[in-house]
């Protein structure tokens, strides 16, 4: 029988799939005099992230009352799940805490954090080996910038934050040419001193599997602009400076909408990379 511990890494080696995390369920239960409240815990996240509780089923359509019901039971499972988030969150997440500044559960396991980049530097190996964590938001960027840029753990950050850091056009030229940014496919750079200079470093960098890039509050903002009819995107088209990006290195993938609705923009950090 497989060790908690070996359970533990197969869902950090899957981040995206559902089938390690209910074995790890199982298995608390299985080691537990009781039922595991983790183990509920971890089934009632993966079923509200799985079932679409705001649509009837193919059953229950059309049959008002059925409808409530399965309305009422959305409700239930999201009370619960906040029930059991307030009641264990430090305990559950404490190893990762003594790193964190806080952390954010998805389907059960802690899924982003919010950590000083010195620390990152320090613990983010540990950090990431804990927990399925996917998303990071950096705090304190510019005092740890060097030892960041060289830090190995980044290689196992699919997404990442740096919004209102302070970042200038050298700093993020010099960030995103760090050897071990080669997973990114989310990045926020929202609020900072970002210029075409910084976005031109950016587009020229080789990050391949960027799919979003987030920079409103900047002094410009190549991204494209979109007219839409309620939540769907109607055209689009790239504003002169992003045309300006294209012409010089090819397509961005992160300068354009991923999706024909606004509801899917930005796309969920916490979720499974954009092909």
């Amino acid at each position: 029988m497989p060790t908690e511990a070996e359970l533990l890494a197969d869902v950090v080696d899957a981040p995206f799939d559902n089938a390690p995390r209910l074995a790890y369920a199982d298995h608390l239960d299985a080691e537990s005099e009781g039922p595991s409240l983790r183990a509920e815990f971890i089934r009632l996240q993966i079923q509200l992230a799985t079932e679409r509780f705001d649509q009837p089923t193919a059953a229950t359509a059309g049959d008002v009352n059925a409808e409530v019901v399965r309305k009422m039971e959305w409700l239930t499972a999201q009370q619960r799940v906040q029930v059991l988030v307030d009641g264990n969150k430090a305990a559950w997440a404490a190893q990762l805490l003594q790193v964190a500044d806080d952390v954010h559960f998805v389907r059960g396991f802690v899924a982003s954090a919010i950590v000083g980049a010195a620390a990152f530097v320090k613990d983010g190996a540990l950090l990431l080996r804990q927990a399925p964590i996917v998303y990071i938001e950096l705090r304190g960027t510019l005092g740890a910038l060097d030892p960041l840029i060289a830090c190995p753990a980044l290689a196992d950050v699919r997404a990442l934050s740096l919004s209102e850091e302070g970042l200038s056009d050298d700093a993020l030229g010099r960030f995103v040419v760090s050897p071990h940014l080669h997973q990114l496919w989310w990045l926020e750079l929202g609020g900072n001193r970002i210029g075409m200079t910084g976005i031109d470093r950016l587009a020229a960098a080789n990050l391949a599997r960027l799919r979003y890039v987030g920079l409103a509050g900047n002094p410009v903002d190549p991204h494209e602009t979109v007219g839409a009819d309620g939540y769907m995107i109607q055209d689009a088209a790239l504003p002169p400076e992003g045309e300006a990006l294209e012409a010089k290195h090819g397509f961005l993938p992160w300068l354009h909408y991923s999706s024909d609705s606004l509801l899917d923009f930005p796309p969920d950090p916490r979720g499974a990379p954009l092909p």
